[in-house]
Formats: C-alpha cells, structure tokens, sequence
C-alpha cells in the first residue's frame, strides 16, 4: 500500500529517489565538524533542505528538515502514516511509559486531553503567585550561597531553581524539595543514559547496552518516589492538588498517572534547566544582547517580584532572547517517526517501514527558511519580519497533535527565574565558551559543564 502528499499528484513509482548521503560522507563529516550536529547541518546546507537518505550502514533513515516537507510527516491526514515508533521512542517509553502522553494514536490524545486543563492560561495565572514566589525564594538562596563568588555549574543550579519552581505544581508540595530533587536527578540520569539506544535503535531490549544499567536504577528511583503520590493523590480525590490530583479527578488509571507526571516533569524541567544553561555563554558572545535584556529587566520590573502582565505582556525582548536560544540550541532536537506504508514527499519516494529524522537544530539551519542562520539574531522573533515565514519553520516546541502541551509554561517559567536573577546579578561564565558544542544525548546539552559566578548588580548597572 502507499499514500501520497497531498501536495504532489505523483505516483509511488513514477517519484524519484531522494538524494543518497554515502557512508564515507557522514563520516568525512564527522572528521571535519567533531560532532554530529555540524556534519548534518553541512548536508543539509549543502543540499539546501532537499530529502536525503543517510547511510549510516545498518541505519538508513530519510533527513527531513524543510518546513514544508516536515509538514507533510507531522500535520494533518498524512500525519497517520509516520507514528511514534522504534528510535528514541521505544527506549523513552521505558521511562515515561506506555499509557501516557509519551505515546502516540488514541493513548496519546486520551492523556494530552486529560492533562490540557492544567496547562491552560487561566491554571497558569492561578498558579502564579505560588510559582513566583518559589522561584524568587530559590533565586535568593542561590545567591546567598555564592556570595563568596564561588563558581558553579550552571545547569545544576538551574535544575535546583526549576525542582523547586514545580515541585507545587507537579506534585501538589506533596514531595520534600529533596526528594522532588531526587526525582529531577534521576530523570536527567535516565535521560543521558541511552544514547547507545539512540544510536542502535534496531537492538531489541534485552541486548545489554552501555548505560542501560544506570538507567534502569534512575527509573527505579522515579518510581519508588513517584508512585506513593500517584496512590496518595487516587485516595485524596476531589481534594488532592496539582497535577496528580487533576489526572486522578479525570479518571486515569494509576500507571497513566505516573506516566503522565514522569512525562511532563521530563519536559517541564529537563528542558528549560538545559535551555537556561545555553543562554550564558550565548550573553556573553553577545554582550548587546545581554545589555537589551537588562535594560528591560530594570524597566519593567521596578521593584519586587514581577506581576502576571509584566511577565506576559511587558517583556517583548526578553522572550524573542528566549525563542532565539531555542532556535540555535533546540533543546528537543530531534523528532523521529517511522513510515507505516510507501508515501510520496514533493515527488520524493519514502519507503513504508523507514525511519524519518525531524530535526528542529537542522530546520533551524536550513539558509533561504533562516537567512545567515548561525547568526544569534533575537529580533527575527520581532512579529513583524516573522509574519511570512513558514508555520513550521520554527520547531523549537514540535508541530502537530505532538507539539508540546507545555510551550506556555516554558516561557512562564524562564521569565520569572530570569527576572528574580537578573534584578539581583549578573551571571558571568568562568571559561571560554568557543569549546562549547552540543553533545548527543535525547536533549542537546553542552559537551562540558556551563560553570558560572554571581556577580550582585545595582539597580542603575548595566551589563
């Protein structure tokens, strides 16, 4: 059986054949860049966004990276042919779970339905306060702990501010800080722990692995803490808080519950410690950028903790900061799917039973979609210069039925930590940032620890 695009009226077997990337030039790649990144941005540069086959020996998947092309696999009608299957997914699925959000067809929209109320505006300016005064109380020990100018490794102490900012909202405050923190480490443990499985996605489960160990004893973790909340939150019923309780109110069962929670604490912490921790080195390549931020920071936010409309409304600079960094550092960086049946991509065959690589870091690299795109540029996020873009030429959050339910709450968060860290100090990178490049992992973290001083400010500084 084959399907076709919508967009192309060519048949299966009158399509042409994608464009082969031999063996010899990945690795050719590889030895050129040092990373896997930089070698597929120089096909996908090369070859202008074109559908490509890599050939990676017993790996063959198809590179997808024009919006429009990626629209075909992720929206609408033809979305039905390219699931969740195989790759990143299947060993994903044995941290959040096969019954929730991290799966795909009626599983997934059953659970994004049951989860969606708490990620709505007016759940998020309910939880305003709370999360405000959380993050700002976090930021003020951190900076009294680094008051002797101590360095410190970024991405912990963003994890540490995020496990606190969540902890109300995840869990209800039915968890201590510190296991809410033992719960954040071993999710970034299970999380940095399969890239073989990355790598080989071919290989069934019970063929050992490197890293398979440390991940199985982080899920161990997740659910010996995680489980007794989900149970609590089942017996507390109308009553219980956060999310828990609202997934306990919606009917799910216990293990959708712990599904959903492992998955959307996965997303709503992982991803915005690693995107925060990019963003010092990006300040300070950037030092007019940073400069703009501040100010803004200074102007909006006179004194005290930030209102709702400041955060939503009044810090137009600071977010397109933010959309940039996603943009140059996508943190979700790769989307894989694989083909059910044959498909016809803008008259390019798609063989059924094959592996599709979506990768946002590659969109977002593609030259005529983002002109000069190594560029850090934040005003390309300013509505106006953006409006002709392709909707799907920004891939930071996914597209489609998948993308993620969590986008809001991401910004939410990222402004307030910044503003309650801005007003108070300024982070400055104790090494050189030229090293740093992304490492493969399922999140495009930093080859080496992002460390970091405290530097206190006034008011009137300006960075």
């Amino acid at each position: 059986m084959s399907i076709a695009a919508d967009h192309t009226r060519t048949s299966y077997q009158h399509a042409r054949d994608p464009i082969t990337i031999p063996f010899r030039r990945v690795t050719h790649g590889l030895r050129k860049t040092g990373d896997l990144y930089n070698a597929l941005t120089d096909i996908v540069q090369e070859h202008e966004g074109a559908i490509c086959r890599v050939n990676m020996l017993a790996f063959r998947p198809y590179l997808v990276t024009r919006p429009e092309h990626v629209e075909h696999v992720l929206h609408g009608a033809t979305a039905e042919n390219y699931p969740r299957e195989g790759m990143m997914w299947k060993p994903m699925q044995r941290l959040v779970g096969e019954q929730g959000i991290g799966t795909h067809g009626p599983t997934h929209k059953a659970a994004r339905a049951a989860l969606q109320p708490a990620f709505t505006g007016r759940a998020f300016r309910n939880a305003f306060d709370g999360l405000a005064t959380a993050i700002d109380e976090a930021v003020e020990d951190l900076v009294r702990r680094s008051a002797d100018g101590r360095s410190l490794d970024c991405y912990i102490e963003m994890t540490g501010i995020i496990h606190r900012a969540v902890n109300n909202v995840f869990f209800g405050s039915r968890i201590s800080l510190d296991d809410s923190a033992v719960v954040g480490e071993a999710i970034r443990v299970a999380v940095t722990s399969f890239v073989a499985r990355l790598a080989l996605p071919w290989a069934p489960n019970w063929v050992p692995l490197p890293g398979d160990k440390r991940f199985k004893r982080a899920v161990a973790t997740v659910d010996e803490l995680v489980l007794p909340l989900v149970r609590m939150a089942r017996e507390e019923g109308a009553d219980a808080p956060g999310i828990a309780g609202l997934l306990a109110r919606a009917g799910r069962t216990d293990q959708q519950i712990r599904d959903d929670l492992v998955a959307t604490f996965v997303a709503g912490s992982e991803s915005t410690a690693v995107a925060l921790t990019w963003l010092w080195p990006v300040l300070e390549q950037h030092p007019d950028v940073a400069e703009r931020m501040y100010a803004e920071v200074d102007e909006v936010i006179a004194s005290g903790s930030p209102s709702w409309d400041q955060v939503q409304r009044q810090m137009p600079y600071t977010r397109q900061v933010l959309k940039e960094l996603l943009r140059i550092y996508s943190v979700g960086w790769i989307i894989p799917r694989k083909s059910r049946d044959d498909d016809v991509i803008d008259g390019v065959r798609i063989k059924g039973g094959s592996y599709i690589i979506i990768s946002p870091y590659l969109t977002h690299r593609v030259p005529d979609v983002w002109p000069d795109p190594a560029r850090f540029d934040p005003d390309r996020h300013d509505p106006a210069p953006s409006a002709d873009r392709h909707r799907l030429a920004y891939l930071a959050f996914g597209h489609g039925e998948h993308s993620c339910v969590g986008q809001p709450f991401f910004f939410l968060e990222a402004l307030l930590i910044l503003t309650a860290l801005l007003r108070r100090c300024r982070p400055v990178v104790q090494h050189g940032t030229t090293d740093l490049k992304p490492r493969v992992s399922l999140a495009l973290i930093p080859n080496q620890p992002v460390k970091i001083a405290l530097r206190p400010r006034a008011r009137a500084e300006r960075y």
